[in-house]
């Protein structure tokens, strides 16, 4: 059986796959338009479906996305109770989608920033306690 999309997410160490740093300063549009054309490229894998959600995961794009969503919600959960109160929690952050429509260039408002518990409850699922 496969593993759900929050168990991916998990398994994915954001930290070790940063771009390195330039030393030659020179070199900075040469290294902007060879992300453009690779971004390119991961859109259209994305949207003909050539590229796994999963492997979406693992792209740069998908990384600069994430860490947009999670500043922007001050890495913090998202979710409001049914009394309007926001979690607030930061333990196990996940950025879900809210649609897959623009898989590949999405939009802030594609996103939210839910705790592991809110995002399998997304997902119809019951959280472990």
């Amino acid at each position: 059986m496969g593993k759900w999309p929050t168990e991916w997410e998990d398994e994915i160490d954001y930290q070790d796959d940063r771009p390195p740093v330039p030393t030659d300063w020179t070199l900075i549009p040469e290294l902007i338009q060879a992300t453009a054309a690779r971004n390119a490229a991961v859109i259209a894998a994305v949207r003909t479906r050539d590229l796994p959600y999963r492997d979406y995961l693992r792209t740069p794009w998908w990384r600069y996305i994430r860490q947009q969503a999670l500043d922007v919600a001050g890495r913090r959960c998202e979710a409001v109770n049914e009394n309007g109160r926001r979690c607030g929690s930061w333990d196990r952050l996940q950025v879900h989608h809210l649609t897959y429509e623009r898989l590949g260039e999405e939009r802030p408002e594609d996103l939210v920033v839910l705790c592991a518990r809110h995002h399998l409850e997304m997902h119809g699922l019951e959280h472990d306690k």
